[in-house]
């Protein structure tokens, strides 16, 4: 995936967490949701539910996400080590990065 094209598929998030305003969603290559959840267990699991989900993982750990966008209707964010932009009084896209864009 080439840097031009993560606009596009950037906007598209946006555009999607304006109509379903989610906990929680990304931007990756070839990786999973699960992975910002932060655990080890097997999958399926009880500890991968919904409500599970929390930006400590995704804000210290590096992760494969190129970007994330967080619902702070759940959990406000005291600290964004990454760059970030404002979605509404609720939203915000993060630019996780990610070592493997051309």
């Amino acid at each position: 995936m080439k840097k031009e094209e993560i606009t596009d598929f950037a906007k598209f998030l946006k555009e999607l967490y304006s109509v379903y305003a989610f906990k929680i969603g990304g931007i990756a290559i070839e990786e999973d949701v699960l992975e910002l959840l932060g655990f080890d267990e097997i999958y399926p699991n009880e500890c991968y539910r919904y409500e599970n989900v929390s930006p400590d993982n995704f804000l210290h750990e590096s992760s494969h996400f190129i970007n994330v966008i967080w619902n702070e209707k759940y959990n406000k964010l005291s600290d964004v080590p990454y760059n970030y932009e404002r979605l509404d009084e609720d939203g915000i896209l993060m630019e996780t990065g990610s070592t493997l864009l051309n």
